[in-house]
C-alpha cells in the first residue's frame, strides 16, 4: 500500500531526465509554460480561500538549470539559482560542477515563475519563465556575463568610473568618457576600513548588450505600483541600456549611498530623442523584479545621445520605458509625477 504524502517523483522521470530537449534560452523568457514551487506556507500564491492540497508526485515536475559564462559558454559551478514565484523566493540552490541545478516544482495553472542566476564576478540574470502545460522536463540554460572591469579617477572632490560600450574597446582618457559610459559620485562617499589603502579599490562597471526585439525576447520582470507588495503590478520591460557598478576594495564590496551620477550612451536607432525621459528601474533581489525609481533624461553630447540618471546607489540599473500597455504615473527625479503617454515609444 502506497505511503500517503509522500513527495519523490515517479521512477520513470528519473530515466526521462538525461534523454529530453534542453531548451536554451539566451536573451529572452522561457515560455513553455507555467508552473510554481509548492509554497511553504498558505497564501503565498495569493489565494485567499485556505491552504492548498498537498501536491502528489504526479503534479511535479523537474525544472533543470544550466549556468554557463556567456563569453566562454563553460559551466559556472557554484553559481546561486533562486526561484521566485508571486515576487517572493521561495527557493536557492547553488550549482554542481557541471553548472546544473534541479527543482522539483508543483505545477499550477496561470502561474510563472522567475529564474535568477548571480555569481560573484558575474552581471545577475533573472530570467522569466511560465508554462501553461505541465511538461515531463524543463531544461533551461542561463548566461551570465563576466564583470567588466572599469577605470578609476579619484580627485579631491569626486570619483569618477568610466567604462566601455558594447562592441568597443574603451577609452582611458578622461576627455574620451563623454562617449563612454561613466559614473561620478561625492568623494566623502567613498569610505573604506582603516586597514585598506585607498590605491586598493577596483571599479567594475559592465553594459549588457541588449536587441529592442518587437516580440519582447529580451524582456525582464519589472514591477509598478505602491503601497505594499499587493499593490504591485507585474510588467515585462524591453531595457534600451543597462549598467552594473560595483566598488570593491580589497576583497570588501563598498557600499555608496549617496547622489551617484550615471551617464550611458544610447545606441543609435532608438526612437528617442534629447529631452524625453525614461524611467530608471534598480534590480530587487528580494523580489527577484526591477523596481522604478522615477526618471532619467536623455540628452545630447555632440552627435551621440546620453541617458542620465541620479541613482540612490550603486548596482544595477537598467533604462526602460513603459509597455505601450501600461499609462502609469511615474516619479521624476525632481519629486513630481509624470504620466508616460503610449505613444511616446
Amino acid at each position: 500500500m502506497a505511503a500517503v504524502g509522500r513527495h519523490f517523483p515517479p521512477p520513470c522521470l528519473l530515466f526521462l531526465l538525461p534523454s529530453l530537449l534542453l531548451i536554451i534560452c539566451q536573451d529572452g523568457e522561457a515560455t513553455e509554460e507555467g508552473g510554481g514551487l509548492h509554497p511553504s506556507s498558505p497564501g503565498d500564491n495569493g489565494d485567499p480561500t485556505g491552504p492548498d492540497p498537498v501536491p502528489t508526485a504526479e503534479s511535479r515536475f523537474a525544472l533543470k538549470v544550466l549556468v554557463l559564462d556567456s563569453v566562454t559558454l563553460k559551466p559556472l559551478p557554484g553559481a546561486s539559482v533562486s526561484v521566485y514565484l508571486n515576487h517572493t523566493m521561495t527557493s536557492s540552490a547553488q550549482t554542481e560542477l557541471s553548472g546544473e541545478v534541479i527543482f522539483w516544482i508543483e505545477h499550477r495553472p496561470q502561474l510563472s515563475l522567475t529564474l535568477l542566476g548571480n555569481k560573484r564576478g558575474y552581471v545577475p540574470r533573472p530570467l522569466p519563465w511560465s508554462t501553461s502545460r505541465r511538461p515531463v522536463l524543463s531544461v533551461v540554460t542561463l548566461l551570465l556575463l563576466p564583470h567588466a572591469q572599469g577605470n578609476i579617477w579619484l580627485f579631491e572632490d569626486s570619483v569618477l568610473i568610466t567604462g566601455k560600450r558594447p562592441g568597443t574597446s574603451g577609452g582611458t582618457r578622461l576627455e574620451e568618457s563623454s562617449s563612454h559610459p561613466k559614473v561620478m559620485f561625492p568623494k566623502n562617499l567613498l569610505i573604506t576600513s582603516s586597514r585598506s589603502n585607498i590605491t586598493s579599490v577596483t571599479a567594475y562597471l559592465t553594459v549588457p548588450e541588449h536587441h529592442q526585439a518587437r516580440d519582447c525576447t529580451g524582456c525582464t520582470p519589472g514591477l509598478i505600483g505602491g503601497g505594499g507588495r499587493s499593490a504591485l503590478r507585474s510588467v515585462s520591460l524591453n531595457p534600451v541600456v543597462s549598467v552594473s557598478i560595483l566598488l570593491f576594495c580589497d576583497d570588501e564590496q563598498l557600499q555608496i549611498r549617496g547622489p551617484v551620477q550615471i551617464s550611458l550612451p544610447l545606441k543609435p536607432g532608438l526612437r528617442l530623442r534629447a529631452a524625453d525621459t525614461v524611467p530608471a528601474w534598480a534590480f530587487n533581489f528580494n523580489m527577484g523584479a526591477w523596481e522604478n525609481q522615477g526618471l532619467g533624461v536623455v540628452k545630447r553630447v555632440g552627435d551621440e545621445l546620453i541617458w542620465t540618471y541620479t541613482a540612490s546607489h550603486l548596482g544595477h540599473w537598467i533604462a526602460a520605458p513603459l509597455p505601450s500597455s501600461e499609462n502609469v504615473p511615474i516619479k521624476d527625479p525632481e519629486g513630481g509625477r509624470h504620466v508616460l503617454p503610449n505613444s511616446q515609444w
